[in-house]
């Protein structure tokens, strides 16, 4: 990747050696004799740390990646630096060493385990979001630093297996929100594969993703409302309201991230295909969430999107019926503009 300040991959290591040792994340010797701490209450300790590490980073990182407005900015500079300071294929690999050699002594780590997937995990899915905004940012005459930007995004998605035998099996962030990582990491390559202009694997991708939505939606349904047949995964945006104050929040926030996911898969298989029918389909899903659990921003930028699909993407619609989602689209932009100005203007912003 193509950094004005980009150091080293040497400097990189030991300036992770050098913040992790005074973070106290890969040196605790010093506390332990101190305490006198037998060796399984060091480990809980020790990962306890470091997930506290991971938390705080994670959401610095975010914080990084929403304020970036243009390659090498500040805030481009810190999502990077986060990066490889706490997630760098050289931190996994001492932090994985580590694991390894607690366990060869017996010790159980699988509280060290789940910090070090889950933050990794974390730090993966803002680099690989940002890499692929920051690609886009980027003048289409300077292709080599485009696709430095995405390379370096696709590096980030080959590492997914490495976290996987945890993300798969947990069903939350280090930060404890609920999280389907495998479909938070589908919308993630759809996205990455539209700026790659990979169109057809794009479309592919959200075809999965869409797919695996129904059915992670139907097991949601059988483990929490088996008395309510005619509810089902394809009718469920229907059923928000009725279904609310039915179930804990926490499982009706799983069930909203279900259909979230499932909205911007579909709104990515619109801008895949130039399609208007899956666009219809995320405003749909979208709408549904927003009575419930707003989110201005990404109601937004769907509406937009079906905005300008009504008028240029393709499908067996009538002017009628067209002229009919453009009216829809324009009054809910106008009507969360009213209340967000900033998520709209934003929204509008990140299509160019």
């Amino acid at each position: 990747m193509s950094k004005e300040s980009t150091p080293t991959p040497t400097e990189v290591i030991n300036e992770d050696q050098k913040i992790f040792e005074d973070q106290k994340i890969f040196s605790w010797r010093g506390i332990f004799r101190e305490k006198n701490m037998p060796p399984q209450e060091r480990v809980a300790f020790y990962y306890d740390e470091l997930k506290k590490g991971y938390q705080e980073s994670i959401l610095e990182a975010e914080i990084a990646r929403q304020e970036a407005r243009r390659p090498n900015d500040p805030a481009d500079q810190k999502v990077t630096n986060l990066f490889e300071t706490w997630a760098s294929p050289a931190v996994q690999q001492r932090l994985n060493g580590a694991l390894e050699r607690r366990k060869r002594k017996g010790l159980d780590v699988g509280i060290g385990e789940e910090a070090v997937d889950l933050g990794l995990a974390g730090h993966f899915r803002i680099e690989e979001v940002h890499e692929t905004t920051m690609a886009g940012k980027i003048p289409p005459k300077k292709k080599k630093e485009r696709k430095e930007r995405l390379a370096t995004a696709e590096e980030v998605f080959q590492r997914w297996s490495s976290v996987e035998k945890t993300t798969l099996t947990t069903p939350h962030t280090i930060h404890r929100g609920p999280i389907n990582w495998r479909l938070e990491v589908a919308q993630d390559k759809a996205k990455y594969l539209l700026r790659a202009e990979k169109q057809d694997e794009a479309a592919s991708e959200t075809e999965e993703g869409i797919s695996l939505t129904s059915q992670e939606t139907g097991c949601w349904l059988s483990q929490n409302l088996p008395n309510q047949p005619e509810i089902v995964a394809a009718n469920i945006d229907l059923h928000l309201k009725e279904i609310k104050p039915k179930v804990e929040e926490e499982k009706f926030q799983e069930l909203i991230g279900l259909l979230s996911a499932k909205a911007v898969l579909l709104y990515r298989k619109g801008l895949a295909t130039k399609s208007l029918a899956p666009l219809i389909g995320a405003l749909g899903d979208i709408s549904a969430v927003q009575e419930v659990a707003p989110n201005n921003h990404r109601f937004a930028t769907i509406n937009w999107k079906v905005l300008r699909g009504a008028f240029f993407y393709k499908g067996e619609f009538s002017f009628r019926e067209r002229l009919g989602y453009l009216g829809k689209a324009a009054f809910n932009l106008w009507k969360t503009g009213k209340e967000d100005p900033k998520a709209v203007t934003r929204s509008f912003l990140q299509m160019f």
